[in-house]
Order: C-alpha cells, then structure tokens, then sequence
C-alpha cells in the first residue's frame, strides 16, 4: 500500500471567521471554505454546531474562541483571543487593543482590552497636536469609557491609549 493512498482528493477546508457584536451579544460569520462540518468552542465551556452562531457571554473577560472546520477527509481548525468588554468584543491582537466611536450624547466612547493588566491613560489631542483631554483609568485590564467632547470644536482628533506595556491610537473625525 502507498503512503497516502488512503488520503481523499478533497481540498483541505480553510477555517477561518469574523464577528460583530452588540453588548455581549456575538454574532460569528463562517468565513471558511472547502468544510462540510463547523463546531465552534466560545471559551467559556459552552459550544456550537451552527454554521454562523450568534452567542451570548454572561459576563465580560477575555475568551479563546476556537472554530474547527471538517470535511470528509481533513480537519482545519483556527483560535481567536477576544476580550468581551461592556461596549462591544474586541479581538485582542496586540498589547493595548481598542475600538474608538462617537456617540449621540456628546462623547467619544472608548473599548480597550490590555494583553497585560496594568495602569492605563486615555489622552485626546486635537490636530496641532495639543493635549484637549486626559483620563487616568488606573489600574485595568479591559472595559468601556466615554470621554465628553460637547465643550470641543468639530474637527479631527487622535485618541490614544498609553499603558504599560505599550501604546495605541486611533484617528478619529467629530
């Protein structure tokens, strides 16, 4: 008997997944190829056999979402870290990760989730690079905080997020 011989013609499944959430609500979209079969593990002990989940955490943390793609002869797998945080889930890729948006009540609302916990500092600068606002969060690890913006002209503006182990920003327009 040929080694290999016993191995199908079918492609390898390519596994791989994106997700938008509302709160702690995540609605996972199948991105992958090639697969018959999906199951999804959300990191928190509770699984998945549908092809685009929508899950709910119980309570904000940092979760290893791991998605396994199979077909008749192969099995592909992909694991995502994400940090569920009271304003939305973001995937924690770096030191400092953050989503940065505008509001309708007059404020920047600001997600972060740090790799290491640790003292973190929220500055916003205006485009001459002028420091307009400052937060100190103290020590952290991940949440959600809104900055007041109602006092500052339209314009462009950089948030950027300082912590200990490392720095972050984002440009955004008001």
């Amino acid at each position: 008997i040929k080694g290999g011989s016993f191995l199908g013609n079918e492609p390898l499944p390519a596994a791989n997944f994106a997700f938008d959430s509302q709160g702690y609500t995540v609605q996972f979209t199948n991105e992958s190829s090639n697969a018959d079969y999906i199951s999804w593990s959300f990191g928190d002990g509770n699984e998945s056999t549908e092809a685009e989940p929508v899950y709910t955490y119980s309570q904000p943390g940092y979760y290893n979402v791991r998605m396994i793609c199979t077909n008749q002869c192969y099995a592909r797998d992909t694991t995502r870290a994400i940090a569920v945080t009271p304003g939305e889930v973001l995937e924690v890729r770096d030191a400092v990760n953050h989503h940065v948006r505008i509001t309708d009540q007059g404020t920047i609302g600001v997600s972060y989730a740090l790799r290491q916990p640790g003292a973190l500092k929220i500055e916003l600068f205006n485009v001459q690079g002028q420091l307009v606002s400052t937060k100190d969060l103290g020590f952290t690890d991940l949440g959600y905080v809104e900055l007041s913006v109602q006092d500052l002209p339209k314009g462009l503006y950089v948030v950027r997020l300082n912590a200990e182990s490392g720095a972050s920003s984002s440009t955004i327009v008001r």
